[in-house]
Order: C-alpha cells, then structure tokens, then sequence
C-alpha cells in the first residue's frame, strides 16, 4: 500500500493561511485484505472485506 500527501501553504495576511492539500490512496492497486476470517473451517483466513482501489482527495484548511 502506497499513499501519498501534497500540500502547498499560502499566506493570506494578518497571520492566517490557507493550506491546498491533494491525497492520493492506494497507488499500487494493491488487493489487500481489510478484514480476514478467522474461524475454523472452509473459510478459514478468507478476506471479508478488501481495500479500495485508487482514490484521492482534494481540500483545503483555513488557519487563522
């Protein structure tokens, strides 16, 4: 699993800010496991529950 923040801050006066930041999770795709069984039987170590594929997220923080 690979994710990875960028964020750029900008003065804005009077001692505030505004923080630009883009998130990116999951960059390798990768097929993990979230949630794994662990009772005996058939199932035994199965996944329930995987990880997302690639997502990301755009925001912004006002800071004063």
């Amino acid at each position: 699993m690979f994710d990875v923040r960028v964020e750029k801050t900008l003065n804005t006066g009077r001692g505030t800010k505004l923080r630009l930041f883009f998130d990116a999770f999951n960059l390798m795709n990768a097929y993990a496991g979230e949630t794994i069984t662990v009772q005996t039987g058939a199932l035994y170590l199965q996944p329930t529950a995987i990880l997302a594929p690639r997502t990301g997220r755009i925001g912004a923080r006002f800071v004063w």
